[in-house]
């Protein structure tokens, strides 16, 4: 017996964009000070 796996996972859309970006969380903590900013996700 073969079951059919889909090739997307549940919860996205065929295509999803994604940025990856050095030094992120470096920034994120410059802006949580210099502007109060607060982390949402």
């Amino acid at each position: 017996m073969s079951s059919k796996v889909s090739l997307i996972p549940g919860g996205y859309h065929s295509v999803t964009p994604y940025l990856l970006i050095g030094g992120a969380s470096a920034t994120i903590v410059f802006y949580l000070r210099a502007f109060g900013a607060v982390e949402v996700l």
